[in-house]
This record gives C-alpha cells, sequence and structure tokens, in this order.
C-alpha cells in the first residue's frame, strides 16, 4: 500500500481536499438585503435551513475575508495540516463545495463554488483554538453560473458524502480524478473573490446591526410581501434571531457596541 501511494505522490504532485459549507439560499429578487443572487456566499445570515450556526452566533468558515479557514471541519483541516508537515506536496487546493437550498422552487443544487491554494509557510496551529487555522495565498470564487455543478457526483456516488471532507487520497486515490478537474474548471473561470468579501462584509454588518435589536424582523423585511418563503424570516420564526441564544443583557451590551 506505501508503494502505490509513493507512485500515486510522485503522479499527482498537487494535493486536493474538498470541504463542504453552509451556503445563502436563493431569495426572492425583490429582496433589499441580499442584492446579489449570482454568488455563492457563506451563510453570513445563518438563515440556510440545514444551519445550526445561529445557536453559535454565527459561521466563519470559508473566511474569504481574511483569505483563511480555521473555525469548521477540524478533522479537514488536521488532515491539511498533516500534508503540510510532510512536505509530499508541492500544492495543496482546499476546494469549497455547497448544497444551494431553494425555497421558492423547492429545488436544491450541489456546486463547487471555489478553492484556496494553501499557503504551507503561514498556515498554522491557532493557539487561541490549539487547532490548524489554514492560510490561503491565493483565492478563485466563481459566481453561480460558473460554479462547477457537481449534482452527478452524487448520482454516480454510491455513499454520497455530503458533508464529510474528501481528498486526493480517499478510498485508494478514487476521487482524484473529479478533485483536480474540478480545481481548473474552478481556475479557469472568471474570478469574482472581491465581490464575495465585498457582499458577505455588508451582510455581516446588517447581520450584527439587527440581531441584537428587540425587533422581530430586519426594516426591510416589514414592507416585503414574500414572508412565506423567505429563509429569513423563517428562520427568525422558527429558531429565534441570535439574542436569543446569548442573553438579553449580553444582546445589550453586544447592541450598544454595535451602534457606537
Amino acid at each position: 500500500m506505501q508503494e502505490f501511494f509513493d507512485t500515486f505522490r510522485d503522479y499527482l504532485s498537487d494535493y486536493y481536499v474538498c470541504v463542504s459549507y453552509f451556503s445563502l439560499p436563493v431569495f426572492d429578487e425583490s429582496c433589499q438585503i441580499v442584492r446579489s443572487q449570482n454568488l455563492l456566499l457563506r451563510d453570513v445570515l445563518t438563515c440556510n435551513p440545514t444551519n445550526p450556526h445561529v445557536a453559535l452566533c454565527g459561521q466563519y468558515d470559508p473566511h474569504y475575508e481574511l483569505s483563511e479557514y480555521k473555525m469548521c471541519w477540524k478533522t479537514g483541516r488536521a488532515n491539511v495540516w498533516k500534508k503540510i508537515q510532510e512536505e509530499n506536496y508541492e500544492n495543496i487546493y482546499l476546494l469549497f463545495r455547497t448544497c444551494l437550498k431553494n425555497s421558492i422552487t423547492g429545488e436544491n443544487s450541489h456546486h463547487i463554488s471555489g478553492l484556496y491554494e494553501v499557503d504551507q509557510e503561514l498556515s498554522a496551529i491557532h493557539p487561541d483554538y490549539n487547532s490548524p487555522c489554514i492560510r490561503a495565498k491565493s483565492l478563485h470564487f466563481t459566481s453561480i453560473e460558473d460554479s462547477v455543478n457537481i449534482g452527478y457526483f452524487y448520482k454516480k456516488e454510491p455513499n454520497p458524502r455530503f458533508r464529510f471532507p474528501f481528498n486526493s487520497e480517499t478510498n485508494d486515490g478514487i476521487y482524484s480524478d473529479d478533485l483536480k478537474a474540478w480545481a481548473s474548471l474552478i481556475l479557469n473561470s472568471e474570478n469574482h473573490t472581491q465581490e464575495y468579501i465585498s457582499e458577505t462584509t455588508r451582510l455581516n454588518d446588517v447581520y450584527l446591526k439587527n440581531e441584537f435589536s428587540h425587533d422581530q424582523y430586519y426594516p426591510e423585511c416589514k414592507e416585503c410581501e414574500s414572508h412565506e418563503k423567505c429563509p429569513l424570516v423563517k428562520r427568525i420564526d422558527t429558531k429565534h434571531k441570535v439574542r436569543y441564544y446569548v442573553g438579553n443583557l449580553e444582546a445589550e451590551r453586544i447592541s450598544v457596541n454595535i451602534n457606537l
């Protein structure tokens, strides 16, 4: 088996890891909060129906704003860190895949939205979490139109790994061709990373401003006629706002600091 991996590494030279993340679901085109419907942003509003991060006060990864990945999938990050330490691969790529939820049509689709080219020198064990913080030396995220639709992958895969990381060496390398192909398609598409950063930053400001207020909904939601299928309204109605999870006193303190 070791001889196989030695030969395999010589052939590959690049190492690929694919991890999942919760992305912002589809909103009505008239939405005044989510203005960019062409990006697969992380679920900064924690309103993806399968996302538990509202109870954790937000979702951090993939954190393209700081070119890092340090909170989600500890085992996946540990795997990347191990490969960095072994120094067997010239390049390491972290691919991000997501399931785009559409409550308006009821349809879901699976996509590769982007990747990090891992900075093997700057990635390190984070002192506050005692786990790897994976840094990127370059980032490439696409529009939904240019993303890689991998619905075919889940149809052919007998045991779909919807949320678990997999990599170039998983199951004797059976995913390596898919991973290389996805990375190539991403890298040959238009890079929208700056749009991801600016739109996520804007939405995060909206999120922090409203999640600790006493109002039931965001101001933009009050006149909206799409409440019935709005992912944000549904989340607030069923899982509450973040202030519910931190307690009133802490929510008041945070609210004051945010609005200073």
